[in-house]
């Protein structure tokens, strides 16, 4: 016969060790899920580190070294812009044209404030302008993306020559003539899900920075 109290006490013993190893497998389980979770955070971090040090490392650029820097930036877009159009045989649109103007304006400004990097009027008057151009690049580049979204009606100019055509003599003399027709709110192609003109608004709105902590002399 069994010792009743023998067997409640091996029972419960059996028990704690049931719980025991069910609770060492569960942990073992969610272990994967906390080193990712350290992971993905230690990664944010790093990142986030040298965004910082990016940041830092131009603030303590000379004016000299900061004004040349926008101007190669500025001339780099409009290479890849024209690249983008005359190479890989992008087509563009009106807008797409007047957004290449404040870069090429940027670009003089630039090297106005790196030759001149020693007359602080000089500097001042640079830093102004390079603020004005690139506002003026954010702001057409965000009225663009707002058309794309269709937040925004198409404008008449925005539209391309084949939508005015008024019978088939002119409809074949615009195609024979033109090369790319593309209305502004038709986007080309897209990079990394953005499309060129929401690029070109983050671009210019990290210039815009770039030129606001030009230092004020």
């Amino acid at each position: 016969m069994v010792d009743p109290h023998l067997y409640k006490k091996n029972t419960q013993k059996n028990t704690k060790i049931l719980n025991a190893r069910f609770l060492k497998k569960k942990t073992n389980k969610n272990q994967p899920a906390i080193h990712s979770k350290k992971n993905t955070i230690a990664s944010s971090k790093k990142k986030w580190d040298i965004f910082r040090m990016h940041v830092f490392s131009y603030v303590k650029r000379s004016e000299k070294e900061k004004h040349i820097l926008i101007s190669v930036a500025s001339a780099l877009i409009l290479i890849t812009s024209l690249l983008f159009e005359h190479v890989f045989d992008f087509p563009v649109c009106k807008l797409c044209m007047y957004e290449r103007y404040p870069y090429m304006a940027a670009v003089g400004f630039g090297l106005f404030g790196f030759f001149f990097h020693n007359n602080g009027s000089a500097l001042h008057f640079a830093r102004s302008l390079l603020i004005f151009t690139f506002f003026a690049s954010f702001s057409l580049s965000a009225y663009h993306v707002m058309i794309e979204y269709g937040v925004i009606p198409l404008p008449d100019f925005c539209k391309t020559d084949l939508l005015k055509v008024t019978n088939f003599a002119e409809l074949k003399a615009q195609i024979m003539s033109t090369r790319k027709l593309v209305p502004c709110n038709a986007a080309s192609v897209k990079i990394l899900f953005l499309t060129l003109a929401e690029w070109n608004t983050i671009v210019s709105f990290l210039l815009l920075a770039s030129a606001w902590l030009l230092k004020k002399r």
